[in-house]
């Protein structure tokens, strides 16, 4: 499947906060697999805005942390954006609507639109871990 690294970045976050939730072990090891597979590329993304903050566009402050000046961060937000547009191929395996057993947000629910399926939507093949 492919995904935008910010729509890779939303959806993990998303996987993180409805980890939390009890739910039968099949969909409990979809839900940990893909969160596997995105893992890499969201940790990559991270670093990556770190290290424009860092090096390019923040300051430090009185306390050594890092932040991006106002007169900075339109710069900085543009360039984080274009980072956010690469698409990146993951080989997610999708949940039909009819078996997810927990609750979601609507917040949640808006970045994980690529995870849940209606019934009848072929799942996409699954790749073999090498």
């Amino acid at each position: 499947m492919k995904l935008k690294l910010v729509e890779a970045v939303q959806g993990f976050n998303a996987l993180q906060r409805i980890g939390i939730e009890k739910m039968p072990i099949k969909l409990a090891y979809t839900i940990q697999r893909n969160m596997r597979l995105l893992e890499a590329d969201v940790r990559a993304y991270e670093e990556k805005r770190v290290d424009l903050i860092k090096t390019k566009y923040g300051v430090k402050d009185e306390e050594d942390n890092f932040k991006v000046p106002p007169k900075r961060f339109d710069a900085f937000q543009k360039q984080l954006n274009q980072l956010g547009q690469v698409e990146i191929e993951v080989a997610i395996q999708t949940i039909p609507m009819e078996d997810v057993t927990f609750n979601i947000s609507p917040n949640d629910l808006i970045f994980l639109e690529w995870l849940f399926v209606d019934g009848d939507t072929p799942k996409p093949a699954r790749k073999r871990h090498k």
